[in-house]
Formats: C-alpha cells, sequence, structure tokens
C-alpha cells in the first residue's frame, strides 16, 4: 500500500514494524531484520527511511531506533507525491498538445487552434453538442439572458438527458435569468435531476467541459449572439475554471419550491421561511417570490418583514448574510441551462 509514496516493500515492511512497537535497539532490531527474512536489506532499508523521516534514532543509552508518528511522517510524504502527479498531469497536458499539433488535429478531433470563434446558428449548435458530449464527469455552467428562444427547450432536455445518465452539472445563474417566463419552472425540473444550482451575478455565459474544452458566448448584452468562443487551450481553461470556482463559492445555492434536489440539515427556521430566504437572496421581486410560493404578495412582505426582525437586519442584504453565517442556507439542491 505504501509503495505508492516511494517506499521498497522492506522499507515498508520494517516501518509498519517499528509503528507496532516501541523503539528498539540495534541488537532488537537485528532479531527484527532475520525474523522477517529481510536479511542484507535491512540496513540500507533503515537509512533511507531515516532520510525520509520516518524513522529516528533516540540519544537514550543504548540508541533505540523509533518510527515518526504515521499522520506526520506520511501526510508528508502524500503532500509531496501530490504535487508530482499535479507536475505529471500537466506534462501529460503538454505533450498531448504537441502529439496533437504535430497530427494537425486535437484531442476532441477539431481544429489545432487553441482558441477558435464559431458564426452561425448551425455551427455553434454542432459545437455545443460536441462540448456537451466530450464531458466525461462534469460540466460547469455560467447561464445568463438573452437567450435565443428557440434552442431553449432543446439545451434543457439535452441537460436532463446528461443528468439522467450520471453526469455532475454545476449551473451559476444569473439573477436576469429568473425573471424569464418559465425559466423557474425550467430550472426546477433539473434541479430535481440532480443539478446544483447557485445564484449571482455571473461576468459571462460559459459551458466548461471536464475533457477539458470551453464554449463562451461573446457579445451577450443585448441579444443572443451568433458568436461563441471555442477554447482548448490548458491555460487557459484553468483560468476559466478557476474564475467559475470563485464565483461559485461566492455565489448563493438556490432553493426552489417542490424542487426534491435539496438535502437541508435541521434547523431552527421553519421550511416555508427557509424557502422564502433562499428566494429572497437569490434576488427574486416579491412577486417572483409570491408566485413561487404560492403566495399574495403582501404575505411575501409581512413575511419579510417578519424574518428582518428576527435577524435584527435593517436591508433585505444584511437579513441574507446573517441568515447564510447562521447556517440556515447551507447544503442546496445544487436549474436549466447548458447553452452559452
Amino acid at each position: 500500500m505504501l509503495r505508492i509514496l516511494g517506499l521498497s516493500p522492506v522499507e515498508q515492511g520494517l516501518y509498519e514494524a517499528l509503528v507496532a512497537r516501541p523503539p528498539v535497539t540495534h541488537a532488537e532490531l537485528t532479531r527484527l531484520a532475520a525474523d522477517h527474512s529481510w536479511d542484507d536489506h535491512t540496513g540500507p532499508a533503515l537509512v533511507r527511511l531515516r532520510q525520509l523521516d520516518l524513522v529516528t534514532l533516540t540519544s537514550t543509552d543504548p540508541p533505540r531506533y523509533a518510527a515518526t508518528p504515521p499522520q506526520t511522517a506520511l501526510a508528508a510524504l502524500l503532500g509531496a507525491r501530490s504535487q508530482e502527479l499535479t507536475q505529471v498531469h500537466q506534462r501529460m497536458l503538454t505533450l498531448s498538445t504537441q502529439f496533437h499539433q504535430v497530427r494537425g488535429t486535437t484531442a476532441d478531433g477539431g481544429p489545432t487552434e487553441p482558441v477558435e470563434v464559431v458564426h452561425g446558428a448551425a455551427e455553434i449548435d454542432r459545437y455545443l453538442t460536441h462540448v456537451l458530449r466530450s464531458a466525461r464527469h462534469e460540466l460547469c455552467v455560467c447561464d445568463a439572458p438573452p437567450y435565443a428562444a428557440a434552442d431553449q427547450m432543446d439545451s434543457n432536455q439535452a441537460e436532463l438527458e446528461l443528468l439522467r445518465g450520471g453526469m455532475s452539472c454545476r449551473v451559476l445563474y444569473d439573477h436576469g435569468a429568473l425573471d424569464l417566463p418559465g425559466r423557474v419552472a425550467a430550472i426546477s425540473q433539473t434541479i430535481d435531476a440532480g443539478e446544483q444550482a447557485r445564484v449571482t451575478e455571473t461576468p459571462l455565459k460559459m459551458i466548461l467541459s471536464d475533457q477539458p474544452l470551453g464554449m463562451l458566448q461573446l457579445d451577450t448584452d443585448t441579444a443572443p449572439s451568433d458568436r461563441v468562443l471555442i477554447v482548448r487551450d490548458p491555460v487557459l481553461l484553468a483560468a476559466l475554471f478557476a474564475l467559475f470556482e470563485l464565483y461559485w463559492e461566492r455565489a448563493v445555492p438556490l432553493r426552489l419550491r417542490d424542487s426534491k434536489a435539496e438535502v437541508r440539515p435541521p434547523g431552527e427556521l421553519p421550511d416555508a421561511d427557509r424557502d422564502l430566504l433562499s428566494l429572497l437572496v437569490s434576488g427574486f421581486t416579491d412577486q417572483g417570490i409570491a408566485d413561487n410560493l404560492a403566495w399574495s404578495e403582501r404575505t411575501v412582505r409581512r413575511r419579510v418583514s417578519d424574518m428582518m426582525s428576527e435577524l435584527d437586519a435593517r436591508t433585505r442584504f444584511q437579513a441574507g448574510y446573517r441568515a447564510v453565517a447562521r447556517g440556515w442556507l447551507t447544503a442546496a439542491g445544487e436549474g436549466h441551462g447548458v447553452q452559452p
């Protein structure tokens, strides 16, 4: 088992034997080696274990060999090996890029350019399908308006199929996405299928596949764009994944009425008020909250006022912050959107 950390069988056996007994003298160590038939390998193994700080020599009389606590010594070796594996992974990506550049291909079968601009609805749809199908385990999505209305139903269905096939999907929704007719129902459907959803102010629209492969929509300010950016460069993709994680950590978990995806720990806050609070900090208007919870707008305003009083908050933002600090909005089922 410890070979993965670079120990030989004799080194592993000697260390485990010392862990299982008090510090031993040189004579006791010799008898221990004979019992395990390590013979001439014991000396070199002991030298290396001391170099790795897995074994120490006490200053007692006579000196004794003692095993270093595993949680200290092995954790250090594990950290060093993790760094080595990370370097190997980066080297693999570099070699993969060189391999496909020489052959005029890429790992996803496309052109060799690390970044490519794609024009036109048909080409965008083709690349969208390719990005979705390229994912092995997870998709990360930033979802925001404007949308191409004709494509919304198809993209929602595509995500549902991926989720039902076991794919992990994390989606960051812009507040503006929640105000569009039919969006809340679509989001609730994908949450129930297993999507993890959070709400924030998203800086861009994109899909990131763990291929790794990315798709970013350009010109998102006013109307659905007919241009997207396909990203294959591993360094740029790593930066985009880091950006997604940054926004993900700061976003508010989204909980929707009747969604079965959320598993919430027990707490002092009633379910109805937790639903209200989640929608409130997600950016829903009073009318949007009323529609989602099947309440009147007047009831929403009254319940919000009561909650702010309970939290001793002067603003809705402060109420949300204090609720999160109390753990009232943790562990959300973490809605729609796999189109850029």
